[in-house]
């Protein structure tokens, strides 16, 4: 009696986890893809005295579905040799290298440091989206050591 009991219990479990998994591949088969989206970064810097250049790419994958993105921040570390506010600024790195900014261009903004002027050594950063909008960002940069 106990052995028929028991034939029907494990009878009963094994159609209930059967019914269980085949729910299972149902939902998933039905569940959007939902991958993770890669990411792949490249990073170029060159630094010369106290002066810096780099160049950073970020690229996002989004999948199944997503829209990709893709990001360039340049940043440049240097002495401010001609500015005009909101209309243009050069800055010289140390290879005598000189970097020609736009304030005013066509889907272009920036935030400039009220001190900023001929001569002194700032930080400049360039973000530039996927849609091709730029911002640009001087921050006046400590004195080297």
């Amino acid at each position: 009696m106990k052995s028929k009991h028991l034939v029907m219990i494990l009878a009963a479990a094994t159609w209930t986890l059967s019914g269980c998994n085949q729910d299972r591949a149902t939902n998933a088969e039905n569940r959007p893809n939902l991958e993770t989206p890669k990411v792949e970064t490249k990073t170029e810097s060159t630094q010369v005295g106290s002066t810096l250049e780099s160049k950073t790419e970020t690229t996002t994958d989004g999948g199944a579905g997503q829209r990709d993105v893709k990001g360039v921040r340049e940043m440049i570390i240097g002495t401010v040799t001609f500015y005009t506010a909101g209309k243009k600024i050069e800055v010289i790195t140390g290879e005598k290298k000189s970097h020609v900014y736009v304030l005013d261009a066509k889907d272009t903004s920036s935030t400039i440091d009220a001190g900023v002027t001929v001569g002194s050594r700032v930080r400049l950063v360039e973000d530039t989206g996927d849609n091709k909008t730029r911002q640009i960002t001087v921050r006046i940069e400590p004195a080297a050591p």
